[in-house]
């Protein structure tokens, strides 16, 4: 007995080694897993400082310093127009365009700079402004450097690059540029700060800059300094502090938080039924009071610009421009053609859209509807009654849906909210409907409060604030108009209207962040917003006048419509906006800043971002950057194609952006750390701006710890499996059979299942088996060993996931890339989504259903095994094999099994959803959702994770029990293998109605724009 114990302890201690053994390994490989798939690449810190031009024939100079985390293999990576020559021996890179050249200088440690090429898009592919550049990959050749100091100067044929010389000194580098600037800077393998000797100077900082002449300091800017001292003379003391010392005024300038007080948000106040009830057409844009003044502007009688703009919008044949023109003109001929298209709309829409009315997004109808509703209350007085009745019938049951869907809620919070709305505004003003006007005003109000950041940026980029205002405006001029509430007051839009004018790049151009085509302006925008604006804001006004004549750059008739003519009431002197000291700005909660030196086309610019909020149509360029000079862009970011163009793909990455690669890998989150601390002056501008949340997974352990939880689970299923398998092992009762054998005789006996007893593949001999089969098996065999755990391993092998996804990947791309019938590509399109959640939700259940299956299988076949109706006895050491050979090792298979599934499927589930929030041009609902999944959904997860096993013990011993109930008679045990069956397949069911709910649950939360189940 005593040996016997001895015996069952050491087999125990064993049992017990070996899978605390495996679920310290599985932990382990877990967490090196989830630290591959979801990283942190520590991210890196960006300083920039620009030396302001000192006379009028030079450019100013911009000094980058980018530090980041010894080890990581780094990549900085600038996009150039102009011919690339490069000399890595030097560090140098040189950009021409038509003799006018950026120079970058890389000083410290040694680099390659290698040559690659990318696309810069203006919009879809085909247009001619898309071109292909070369662009640089600079990497420092020591993985240890710390930092690597960038020196960016111009030049054209009277303007030289500014002259450079460096050195090695005590504890740093030594820069002197154009003999006056000196640039001191910890050598690139130390840590900062550090402190830096030289010629009199002694400075514990990250970096000093100081100029200097014949009677000795003028200036110098210190960055995160301890104390600098100049021949004995403390410049300043203190703690990690940044500044700039002005040595002729004795006076020192605190690094602060930008400019730009943040703008409060009200939202606007209802518009009463009344107002509507006692307007009589025409109203929304002008009433015929003003019709002669109008005619006037528009046929130069009135002194102005509308004549040159009436004569571009001859030249237009929508429906809003015909009627204008009407009655402009006097022509009843145009006007009943206007009619005629009212009458006729859905078939116009579908004759020039190419398709159903009812099948195109809210926001496409809206636009097309709301110029109708424009143009109808223009020549409302000119409609017969007949016609009013049946022209305000079509607009009504088109408008009641927009009306359904923006109450709902379902639309997107994105652009769509306000641009769907915008004909549910227009038509509750010219079909006076006080509610639907309410419901557009607080789609404007939500959009204005949480889209618009408080110091003007839209959060989705430039082209797509301009493609929102564009359509609201209209609707703010009409509400305006009538005498609602006025938009051009909200203190809100007037700050978008202020950052549009703020952040205009020498040519023109907005800068290129996010979804924003490159040469892309704001004017039009501008230009309905000019008179309006006037009366609360003459200052902002007159900027937008600067802002529009210098985008179209003295052609004004661009972009001329009937809205702008009316919009448009007098001439208003041009300024150029007044920022602070200087005519850059650093919005911190914009995450937003731009250095210039003027407003001129041959101006030196910068601009850098780092936003620290979600965005959407989110590119991941933090800290990338912009550069123009001498009337030339250099550095530019690449663009927008257009989803599902050629190219889309390229430009949403961190490879395509001026920012920088860590470990071969681009950013990977959507949210920076926006700026730090800035200094603007009439000498110089610096900011400092840190990256280090993009470069980190959202998921990743450090940043999200709830990925412990899973981790956890599989190591307690694994210690779970550990003690069924010892108590499996050590029952000695389970092999004790004496009151459990069968009366019944041989001539009873009766196949259970299938009576085929010749054998077969793997799956007969798992899933078919009679008494007779039962009888000829070894249980101990190899052979039967490796079928079954074969069959398992393949039922839990990850690799079934991607394969499924390799299939629905390959219908995605047989729509994006070839032309099918449109027909048959909105049906795939249509499936594709549902595709991907139902493939990462509930094939992950039913493979561990089919797992489960698999053991029910075997528990009520070894119970029918170990009590066969022969009476015959089964031995211990025969049972034991049993057991031990074909349960533990499914364990190991289930355990491995369980593994590979968790953390493929979950991974794949978010990576899948974070390609939709980067790629599909969604909103910021996505971004939200990502970062709450595992907070908000986690219980998922574990139930089904942590179900897998329980479940697999329940059901054994659940059946084990049963058919030791009806072992006595066959005809009951193959009743109890039928009802087992049932039960799992029921269990099962459950569990796909769970995963159901779920997977619409997901699509309910995310509003991805063209989402057919929206």
């Amino acid at each position: 007995m005593n040996m016997a114990k001895s015996a069952s302890r050491r087999k125990m201690i064993a049992i017990t080694i070996l899978f605390s053994t495996l679920a310290a390994i599985t932990g382990m490989i877990s967490v090196f897993t989830v630290r591959e798939l979801f990283p942190d690449n520590d991210g890196f810190n960006r300083t920039i400082t620009y030396i302001r031009p000192a006379t009028a024939k030079d450019t100013g100079y911009f000094i980058i310093v980018d530090e980041f985390k010894g080890g990581n293999q780094v990549e900085l990576v600038f996009h150039s127009y102009g011919n690339l020559t490069v000399n890595a021996s030097i560090g140098k890179a040189w950009f021409n365009q038509d003799g006018v050249e950026m120079l970058m200088q890389f000083i410290g440690p040694g680099v390659t700079i290698s040559k690659h090429e990318g696309g810069v898009f203006k919009t879809y592919p085909g247009n001619p402004s898309n071109t292909i550049e070369e662009y640089i990959k600079v990497k420092p050749i020591d993985r240890h450097s710390r930092r690597l100091v960038t020196l960016v100067t111009f030049q054209n044929s009277s303007i030289s690059h500014p002259s450079l010389n460096q050195n090695l000194v005590n504890g740093g580098i030594e820069l002197l540029v154009n003999g006056s600037d000196r640039i001191l800077i910890p050598r690139h393998e130390m840590a900062s700060p550090a402190t830096i000797k030289s010629s009199g100077i002694t400075a514990d900082c990250k970096m000093c800059v100081m100029r200097e002449n014949a009677t000795g300091l003028k200036w110098l800017l210190f960055h995160d300094a301890d104390s600098i001292a100049i021949n004995g003379t403390k410049i300043h003391e203190g703690s990690h502090a940044s500044g700039f010392f002005n040595a002729t005024l004795n006076a020192t300038m605190p690094a602060g938080k930008g400019q730009g007080t943040p703008s409060i948000f009200s939202s606007s106040t209802p518009t009463p039924q009344s107002i509507l009830e006692s307007l009589s057409h025409p109203y929304a844009l002008f009433n015929d009071g003003e019709l002669s003044t109008i005619r006037g502007k528009c046929n130069g009688t009135i002194t102005g610009p509308w004549q040159a703009w009436y004569n571009k919008v001859k030249g237009k044949s929508d429906v809003l421009s015909l009627a204008f023109r009407s009655r402009v003109d006097q022509d009843d001929a145009m006007l009943s053609d206007v009619v005629m298209a009212m009458l006729d709309l859905e078939n116009n829409y579908e004759t020039i859209k190419a398709q159903p009315w009812e099948d195109t997004q809210f926001i496409e109808q809206s636009t097309y509807l709301y110029p109708f509703l424009l143009a109808y209350d223009m020549i409302y007085n000119n409609i017969s009654v007949t016609n009013r009745s049946i022209i305000e019938g079509i607009f009504t049951n088109k408008i009641k849906i927009l009306a359904d869907v923006i109450a709902s809620g379902s639309q997107p919070t994105n652009n769509h909210i306000v641009v769907a709305s915008t004909a549910l505004g227009i038509g509750g003003i010219v079909l006076k409907n006080a509610s639907w006007v309410e419901l557009t005003q607080d789609a404007n109000d939500f959009y204005l409060e949480n889209r618009i950041r408080p110091n003007g940026a839209c959060y989705e980029g430039a082209i797509y604030g301009r493609y929102t205002y564009e359509q609201a405006v209209k609707f703010f001029l009409a509400l305006r108009n009538i005498g609602g509430y006025d938009y051009f007051t909200n203190e809100r839009f007037l700050s978008y209207l202020n950052y549009t004018a703020s952040s205009v790049t020498p040519l023109g151009w907005t800068p290129v962040f996010e979804d924003c085509a490159v040469k892309s302006h704001l004017a039009h925008v501008a230009s309905m917003c000019v008179a309006p604006t006037n009366i609360s804001n003459p200052a902002l006004a007159s900027n937008l006048q600067w802002y529009m004549e210098y985008c179209y750059e003295g052609d004004t008739t661009i972009g001329a419509d009937a809205c702008r003519i009316l919009a448009y009431s007098g001439e208003i002197a041009p300024l150029e906006p007044e920022l602070g000291e200087n005519p850059g700005f650093a919005y911190f909660d914009t995450g937003y800043m731009v250095m210039r030196s003027g407003w001129s086309r041959n101006d030196t610019f910068l601009v850098i971002s780092n936003k620290h909020y979600p965005q959407s149509h989110v590119h991941l360029d933090e800290n990338s950057i912009e550069i123009y000079a001498l009337g030339k862009k250099f550095l530019t970011n690449p663009g927008y194609p257009h989803w599902g163009y050629e190219g889309h793909d390229y430009t949403i990455s961190t490879e395509a952006s001026n920012t920088i690669l860590i470990n071969g890998e681009g950013q990977l989150d959507i949210i920076s750390d926006g700026f730090n601390q800035c200094i603007q002056n009439g000498i110089l501008d610096f900011i400092e701006s840190p990256c280090h949340v993009a470069y980190q997974s959202p998921f990743a352990i450090g940043k999200n710890h709830a990925l412990l939880i899973p981790l956890l689970v599989v190591v307690c299923s694994l210690v779970a499996c550990a003690l069924h398998a010892i108590y499996s092992i050590f029952r000695e009762d389970h092999v004790d059979l004496g009151n459990a054998r069968s009366s019944s005789t041989n001539k009873d006996k009766k196949n259970i299942g299938n009576d085929d007893t010749t054998g077969g593949g793997t799956i007969t001999s798992v899933f078919a088996f009679s008494e007779t089969k039962l009888e000829s098996y070894d249980f101990q065999s190899r052979k039967h060993m490796l079928q079954v755990n074969a069959l398992l391993a393949c039922i839990q092998c990850a690799s079934i996931v991607p394969i499924f996804l390799k299939l629905v990947n390959y219908i995605t791309f047989q729509v994006h890339y070839i032309h099918l019938n449109a027909g048959l590509k909105e049906t795939i399109y249509a499936l594709t989504p549902l595709a991907r959640i139902l493939t990462v939700t509930i094939l992950p259940v039913v493979l561990l259903g089919l797992n489960a299956l698999v053991f029910v299988f075997h528990a009520l076949q070894f119970r029918l095994y170990l009590n066969r109706w022969d009476g015959e006895s089964v031995s211990f050491r025969e049972a034991q094999g049993v057991i031990y050979k074909q349960f533990v090792p499914r364990f190991v298979v289930q355990g491995i099994g369980f593994v590979l599934n968790l953390f493929y499927v979950l991974p794949t589930l978010l990576a899948a959803l974070l390609r939709a929030q980067v790629d599909a041009g969604n909103n910021i609902s996505i971004g939200i959702y990502l970062r709450n999944l595992l907070n908000g959904y986690m219980i998922y997860f574990l139930v089904l994770g942590g179900i897998s096993v329980p479940f697999h013990l329940i059901g054994m011993k659940s059946i084990d029990a049963f058919a030791m109930k009806q072992h006595s008679n066959p005809r009951n045990a193959r009743r109890a293998f039928t009802m087992s069956f049932l039960v799992i397949v029921a269990i099962g069911a459950m569990l796909l109605f769970i995963s159901c709910v779920f997977a619409f649950e997901v699509l309910s939360t995310i509003t991805i724009e063209n989402n057919p189940l929206q």
